[in-house]
């Protein structure tokens, strides 16, 4: 089971082979029934553990194994499509697409158009099947439906008139903290703002050493991205692509994460502000560091507040923030990186102030809000040039720090923006469009008790 689509491949095909010469070759029946049982042992299991390898892989191997229960049902009578785990993996395909309809967000080793990450097989079936509706907005919203796929099979299985449920999922945002992914969401309009996020104790081997990682979408416009897939790949460009430096993550004296360890142990999401923590503390080595907890904050529609509690250990330390505006990945294009309108040299020395990121029609602000003396620039991963250059915020050394910092995503009006941190609670105050803002966001305790958090606008 420790391969998630490698496994699945194994027990489609057997079921598939075997079904196909029931009744002509001996041992076929035994053979069916073993694939049968490994399709809902592994049904099972994702319902309950933390293995994901990225929309990609999750959604290939989820339909292969809806394949066959497909199969099985028109076959064998077996029916197995209404286990309680597919209508999860339903939400979790919606709940990871883009609000332009066209992309999943890229973790792991795959992501992409939703030509590619193809949850549109799966739910094909799911939808002629069952009825799911929300199967059937996601299929009416990608304009997916009538998408060939993978094979032809599709089309023969599908049902234009499947239902298709009236209204997007409600609320947007949506956790899933056995894989250790949420998402948070201005709503669901298609040029709307879309953060996902990270933090998962997945270990397949498609999966990457990035917990706390998040992404940022205007519209369908990776704006802070992920460096992509990385499993061919060896020395450097492995090490960067695989490892925290080549994510939107925190490294500690320069050095990355350690192992595959985080959870989101708390989210909410209302009409207003999508929050979600994640501890990525387990990440780290435990010479390096005693606390990695990183809260999100998307102030709807066009404000994410990031708050990084870190809490060094063996001494003071700094602590690095990474953002990744541009890859390897076409997609989007190499941005603009500016301070003060002056463009930033890559490899010239950190300073003070803010950062503007623009792609295109497309733009962003990075403000670094908290500690005090916080510089930023833009640097490159040595062996990894190709990978192209990222931001790198550093705090000065401390034992403990909390990072505050402010990303404007898009058309969106601050002023006096300004945060503090005392007694364990960060406030940060502006007037945003005009109106008053305050957020008073109190860290976990030592305890391991819930955060609290408190928004007034206007």
């Amino acid at each position: 089971m420790g391969n998630t689509n490698g496994y699945a491949l194994w027990a489609t095909a057997l079921g598939l082979c075997s079904i196909s010469v029931h009744g002509e070759v001996a041992g076929a029946s035994e053979c069916i029934r073993r694939a049968e049982d490994c399709m809902l042992a592994y049904f099972d299991m994702r319902a309950t553990d933390h293995r994901t390898e990225g929309q990609g892989y999750d959604a290939w191997a989820y339909g292969l194994l809806v394949f066959l229960a497909d199969s099985l049902r028109r076959n064998c009578g077996a029916d197995h499509l209404d286990h309680p785990f597919l209508p999860t993996m339903v939400d979790f395909g919606t709940a990871f697409m883009t609000n332009d309809r066209t992309k999943q967000a890229w973790f792991a080793d795959a992501g992409g158009g939703v030509s590619n990450v193809a949850w549109h097989f799966p739910f094909t079936l799911l939808g002629a099947w069952t009825g799911d509706p929300d199967a059937g907005w996601y299929l009416s919203e990608t304009q997916m439906l009538g998408q060939p796929g993978w094979d032809h099979f599709k089309l023969l299985a599908c049902d234009v008139a499947m239902p298709v449920a009236e209204h997007a999922p409600d609320p947007p945002g949506a956790v899933f903290p056995r894989a250790g992914w949420a998402s948070l969401r201005s709503g669901w309009e298609r040029d709307g703002v879309f953060v996902a996020l990270q933090c998962s104790s997945a270990a397949q081997g498609h999966s990457h050493e990035d917990q706390n990682n998040f992404l940022i979408y205007d519209g369908g416009r990776m704006m802070a991205m992920d460096c992509g897939y990385a499993s061919a790949l060896g020395g450097a460009q492995r090490e960067f692509a695989r490892g925290a430096v080549g994510h939107n993550c925190i490294l500690v004296d320069g050095k990355m994460q350690v192992t595959k360890r985080g959870s989101i142990p708390f989210y909410r999401s209302t009409s207003e502000i999508d929050y979600a923590m994640g501890d990525a503390t387990l990440a780290y080595s435990s010479s390096m560091i005693e606390r990695a907890h990183r809260h999100l904050l998307l102030l709807k529609p066009r404000l994410l507040l990031v708050v990084d509690d870190l809490r060094a250990a063996g001494g003071e330390r700094e602590f690095q923030w990474l953002l990744h505006p541009h890859s390897w990945a076409s997609e989007g294009g190499i941005a603009e990186v500016t301070r003060g309108g002056q463009a930033i040299e890559v490899g010239a020395p950190a300073t003070p102030g803010d950062m503007d990121i623009v792609k295109g029609e497309y733009a962003m602000t990075l403000r670094f809000l908290q500690p005090a003396g916080m510089t930023a620039g833009l640097v490159v991963y040595p062996g990894a040039e190709n990978y192209n250059s990222y931001v790198q915020a550093t705090s000065p050394k401390a034992e403990r720090t909390v990072l505050v910092t402010l990303i404007q995503i898009g058309n969106v009006d601050v002023a006096d923006p300004a945060a503090t941190v005392a007694d364990g609670t960060v406030t940060f105050t502006a007037t945003v469009n005009g109106q008053a803002c305050a957020v008073a966001l109190q860290l976990a305790d030592e305890d391991g008790s819930s955060p609290r958090l408190r928004y007034e606008l206007g």
